[in-house]
This record gives structure tokens, C-alpha cells and sequence, in this order.
């Protein structure tokens, strides 16, 4: 017996006649992700407060800064983005703030990023509380502004913004996750429907007869009880 051949047009002929129960998967597993993200996973929310490293030193007779004192402040920022989650500011952020939290929470909660090279710098904070977000990220600015002084001794970062309470959750995404989820469906049930068409060896048709053994079909039989 001859390996089976199956071509592109009759894929897509399977596909095809399987159209309604391919959908059906597919929204099945949209609606799974849809109860999933909407009532198994706990909502986070992020708050960020965005800071600035500059020279508070006067320069002469007004001018600007100088391109080197630029290049310094951006070198800076990452120094300073190190430092705020070390555990002698995480330490005092959650004693001043009272937060049942570890500095192994601290960290996984806080994230550090800087501006497209520039000498801006963003603290975020993602939590389920999107109160505790805004209050982490607001006191651990504050805390490092005033513990870099001591620690670099300097007084060259200011806050621009502080933390808002974030009114929407930052994840899970209930629609792209629903969506996402549709589309697996889609692909496992196409994969599924190809493989069992391509593994049937059965005969179910007078071509099906020919194009195995390559013989003529002197007549068909009918089923009596259809």
C-alpha cells in the first residue's frame, strides 16, 4: 500500500467541513481564558513616580549645563536605580509605611527604569492593593531622596511626579488574554481535526478505492439501512 497524499486543496476541504466545530473549540477556550482572568487571578495594579538627576551646583554666569555634567547625571541613573532596591531603603520604606512585606516582596513588587538615555528615571510599583502601589512608590522616592545625600553626598535628584492610584488593573488583561485564548483553540482544533484525517486509513469512498490500489470500480453497493 502507497503512502497516502493529501494535498492543499483537500486540507482545506477538511477544514472546511469542519468549520463550526473548530469555532466551538476556539470559543471554548475563549471564554476558559475569560473565566480565568476575570475571576482566578488576582488584579495588580501599577502606580510610578518619575524622577530626575540634575546638578543643583550653579554654573557660571547662568549657562547651561555643560554636555560631561549630562553624561554624569545619565550615568548616574543607573547607580541610582541599584540603590533603590537595596535593602536599607526597602527596610525603611516598610517600616515607615507599617507593610507586612518582606524585602523579598519589596523587591518583586519595585521596578527601575530609566528614560530613553535621558537623566529621567521611573520607580514602579505593582500590587493587588492599588492603594499600597501608590503609597510604596511615593515613600520609596521620598525615602531614597533623602538617603542619597548621605549615601552618595549629593543633593541632585528631584521628583517630578509623584504616584497616582491607579483606577484600571495593569494585569491580567481580560481581553487580550480572551482573545488569545480563542485563537489556541482555533489551532489546536485544526491541529487535532489534520492529524486524525491524515492517520484515518479507512476507506469511505469508490476514490478513496482507486486511489489506493489503483483499480476500477465495477459498482457500488447500497446500504440498505440508510
Amino acid at each position: 500500500m502507497e503512502e497516502r497524499e493529501i494535498d492543499l486543496l483537500e486540507l482545506f476541504d477538511i477544514i472546511k467541513k469542519n468549520f463550526f466545530k473548530i469555532i466551538l473549540v476556539g470559543l471554548i477556550f475563549g471564554l476558559g481564558a475569560f473565566l480565568v482572568s476575570k475571576f482566578l487571578i488576582a488584579p495588580k495594579y501599577e502606580s510610578s513616580v518619575s524622577l530626575i538627576v540634575n546638578n543643583n551646583q550653579p554654573t557660571e554666569n547662568n549657562e547651561a549645563l555643560q554636555l560631561n555634567d549630562v553624561q554624569l547625571n545619565q550615568k548616574l541613573v543607573g547607580t541610582y536605580t541599584e540603590i533603590i532596591k537595596t535593602r536599607g531603603i526597602a527596610s525603611m520604606v516598610i517600616d515607615n509605611l507599617g507593610l507586612d512585606i518582606d524585602y523579598e516582596d519589596f523587591v518583586s513588587m519595585v521596578s527601575v527604569s530609566s528614560k530613553n538615555d535621558t537623566e529621567i528615571f521611573e520607580v514602579s510599583v505593582r500590587d493587588t492593593i492599588p492603594q499600597r502601589a501608590a503609597d510604596i512608590a511615593n515613600e520609596t522616592s521620598k525615602v531614597f531622596k533623602d538617603a542619597i545625600v548621605e549615601i552618595m553626598n549629593v543633593n541632585n535628584v528631584q521628583i517630578l511626579d509623584e504616584a497616582i492610584v491607579a483606577e484600571d488593573p495593569y494585569s491580567p488583561s481580560v481581553v487580550r488574554n480572551t482573545g488569545l485564548g480563542f485563537i489556541l483553540g482555533i489551532f489546536i482544533s485544526i491541529f487535532i481535526i489534520l492529524v486524525r484525517s491524515l492517520l484515518d486509513t479507512r476507506i469511505k469512498s469508490a476514490d478513496d478505492i482507486t486511489d489506493t490500489f489503483d483499480l476500477p470500480v465495477i459498482g457500488i453497493l447500497p446500504d440498505r439501512e440508510r
